[in-house]
């Protein structure tokens, strides 16, 4: 990057990473130029990164709700095409209780409080919507760290990793459309990794 940061939130929107600083200031990594570039600064209050999704040719940047709960949270979203801010939705924003995955092109939150349900952003509604069949596992116990597959599985069903404590997986399987439904599997870590907590995870692919 042109300017070292150490706490940022990034993605990967319309083949370029793009990475945006607390400070406002962000910056986009063309792979076929291999160079950094300024990207639109954001205007208005600071937003100190909670969570953050690509989606859809946008980078989402949320800093989520925080005790003692006196405001909103705020929200920014980068457009790729447009290299502008804009501010985030507010039902997306205030709904965005957890950490959030995107399988199959669709934004998916596991909730952070009760059950560990998980939420999908119906854009048209400005709404987070609950998925049916339960929430993660309780023997996936948190901290939890999300990731989705890109694309989608065979038969449009769409795929979510919940990581938590000791490395214990939940492998969650949506299907449906509008209506959705999840079924979970739990793959346990290894014994030896029983003390380790995740920080982050990718879904990669050979």
């Amino acid at each position: 990057m042109r300017t070292p940061r150490g706490y940022m939130a990034a993605g990967e929107v319309g083949g370029r990473v793009v990475v945006a600083g607390e400070d406002g200031e962000a910056e986009v990594f063309d792979p076929e130029e291999g160079r950094w570039r300024p990207a639109a600064a954001r205007r208005g209050a600071v937003v100190a990164r909670y969570d953050a999704a690509a989606a859809g040719g946008r980078l989402y940047v949320t800093e989520g709700w925080a005790w003692p709960f006196e405001r909103a949270p705020r929200g920014a979203v980068y457009d790729a095409a447009a290299d502008a801010w804009v501010e985030m939705a507010r039902g997306m924003r205030e709904g965005w209780t957890g950490s959030c995955a995107v399988a199959g092109g669709r934004m998916y939150i596991v909730a952070e409080y009760g059950e560990w349900r998980l939420k999908r952003y119906v854009e048209a509604r400005d709404e987070w919507r609950m998925v049916a069949g339960g929430g993660v596992p309780p023997e996936v116990r948190r901290p939890h760290v999300v990731a989705g597959e890109v694309g989608e599985l065979a038969g449009g069903r769409r795929r979510i990793y919940v990581v938590g404590a000791g490395l214990d997986v939940a492998v969650g399987t949506v299907a449906g459309g509008e209506e959705e439904v999840v079924e979970w599997e739990v793959v346990k870590g290894p014994a030896e990794f029983a003390g380790l907590a995740p920080c982050n995870v990718q879904v990669l692919y050979a």
